[in-house]
């Protein structure tokens, strides 16, 4: 499975990327995550040099993967922010992203931002 070899976006949370080649993709290690938490990915690249889609993915225990946001559109940049769901299944699931060409895009160079927040705080009765 590819995404066992990903990129640890690590503590800056900035990474550079550059896709080419054909099937190139490029994953990110979000690690594992909790319900409440929320994650916000930003892959920045400018769309008339080469077009990028943005996914995020929880890993499953067999080790395939399940879509559960993506971003793909026709302008620079894509974003995606998903919160973590209140579900057995995704609560204390590891996550990943990723980056890849779309649209007959032979190669495209772009700068990953990744931040997470949360989980929110019971509130005080």
């Amino acid at each position: 499975a590819p995404w066992r070899e990903a990129h640890d976006v690590g503590e800056n949370r900035h990474k550079t990327g550059r896709t080419n080649g054909g099937g190139d993709n490029d994953y990110y290690s979000l690690g594992t995550l909790v319900t409440g938490q929320v994650v916000n990915a930003t892959a920045s690249f400018v769309h008339a040099e080469g077009d990028l889609g943005l996914q995020m993915f929880r890993i499953n225990p067999d080790g395939t993967y399940l879509a559960t946001l993506s971003s793909d559109s026709l302008t620079d940049d894509e974003i995606v922010v998903y919160t973590i769901p209140d579900d057995p299944a995704y609560d204390g699931a590891e996550f990943g992203l990723r980056v890849y060409r779309t649209r007959g895009a032979t190669q495209a160079n772009y700068g990953m931002s990744v931040s997470t927040s949360g989980p929110p705080s019971d509130p005080v009765s």
